[in-house]
């Protein structure tokens, strides 16, 4: 937690419970769509069984049927968490919940058990794909101090799915037939999976502490109240290093901050970035001090420019 604190600078929600809820487009988008997934949840365990024995099937062939589709999502989000460290988290909600609406759909036209084992594995597919991947978009869009709050927020209004689907499939059942309740439910899937398509960002956008090595090179040019300050240890310093950089060993940095100019914007590095560059920007920071660290560090440095100063 405290290295992802160092590097993670993801805007801090104003109302973690409202932002979550409604304000934020992407955690609200995430949010519906996990209460819209336990409502068909609810009316899949509470009516599905009820449809089936309506249509005369036997008591096993209704247990295989409601056990395929936990089973389906169960295993296969071995598969989908890795898919949603990778893919746009986006696209895979919108597939998820899309899935799981044309499979409830489908339900009242259904007419064997082969057909009814195909639209459980299709739930369970749909329902795999967007479980996981409500979790890592709340993780990626929320800072590391606010995470489990807005993880409680969404889990409340996604658990509150399974009595709302339940209350209301039972009523527009009694109302209109079980049928029709399948339909209403399947059109909400669907409205959802609209939804995330069109209020959720295609990227989640996170603020980064550290700076890219062609903008800091831009910003030099602009800007003459730059100063890079190399952390790292003087025989890695005198090995080579970003020409005109400060040396300031990461342990004698708290020490050196009286030198220290706060008009003047500090990048650190160190040799690939993101460990004691970033450790050193964020004790600038907590003094007050504007700071970035290097993204990739001296290494990249070299990599992108060709050119270091050598000390002896």
């Amino acid at each position: 937690m405290h290295i992802e604190n160092v590097q993670d600078n993801t805007t801090p929600l104003k109302h973690v419970f409202f932002d979550t809820t409604i304000r934020n487009k992407t955690l609200s988008a995430v949010t519906q769509g996990g209460l819209v997934n336990n409502l068909n949840d609810g009316m899949i365990w509470g009516l599905l069984p009820m449809f089936l024995a309506s249509m005369h099937y036997q008591a096993m062939e209704i247990g295989i049927i409601t056990a395929i589709y936990p089973t389906v999502w169960g295993i296969a989000q071995i598969f989908t968490g890795k898919m949603s460290d990778v893919y746009s988290k986006k696209y895979l909600l919108f597939i998820g919940m899309f899935l799981q609406g044309i499979a409830i759909a489908f339900i009242p036209f259904s007419n064997s058990f082969g057909w009814m084992i195909g639209i459980a594995i299709s739930l369970g597919l749909g329902t795999a794909l967007v479980y996981p991947t409500f979790l890592s978009t709340i993780a990626a869009a929320t800072n590391p101090s606010q995470r489990a709050e807005s993880i409680g927020t969404f889990r409340l209004w996604r658990d509150l799915g399974y009595a709302i689907g339940a209350i209301l499939s039972g009523i527009t059942a009694d109302y209109f037939g079980i049928n029709w309740a399948i339909y209403f439910i399947a059109g909400i899937t669907l409205l959802s999976s609209i939804i995330i398509l069109i209020r959720m960002p295609n990227f989640i956008v996170k603020n980064k502490d550290c700076i890219e090595i062609d903008e800091l090179i831009i910003d030099l040019k602009k800007n003459n109240k730059i100063q890079i300050i190399d952390v790292r240890s003087r025989e890695e310093f005198n090995a080579g290093h970003i020409p005109l950089s400060l040396h300031i060993e990461l342990k004698e940095l708290k020490n050196q901050l009286v030198t220290l100019d706060l008009s003047v914007q500090y990048i650190t590095t160190c040799g690939k970035g993101g460990g004691r560059s970033a450790d050193g920007a964020k004790i600038l920071q907590s003094h007050g001090f504007i700071s970035n660290w290097l993204c990739g560090g001296v290494e990249k440095w070299l990599e992108k420019r060709n050119l270091l100063v050598h000390s002896s």
